[in-house]
């Protein structure tokens, strides 16, 4: 599976790119037009918590058990979110 998204960078960037769903894990890659090539790899076993959020548009925040933070805009967020609730039950 996979979906277009923007990733929120800590420094306050916004990246254009896709997020590429694996059996263990999900890859964020951008895309040809940004400034910044950037690929961000989390295991789903790390993942603390998923929360929905309307700030930046339709927001998808990934909180990994590290105390990290992600955050991804990203179209159909309620069926990643439950995807990914799966994932982490699967995999932890």
């Amino acid at each position: 599976m996979k979906t277009r998204a923007n990733y929120f960078t800590k420094q306050g960037l916004s990246l254009g790119g896709n997020i590429h769903f694996e059996s263990d894990s999900f890859t964020f890659n951008t895309h040809l037009l940004n400034f910044k090539k950037e690929t961000l790899k989390v295991q789903y076993k790390n993942i603390l918590s998923i929360e929905l959020e309307v700030i930046i548009g339709p927001m998808l925040r990934i909180v990994l058990k590290n105390g990290e933070t992600l955050a991804f805009v990203v179209s159909n967020r309620k069926k990643i979110k439950e995807f990914l609730e799966q994932k982490i039950k699967i995999n932890s």
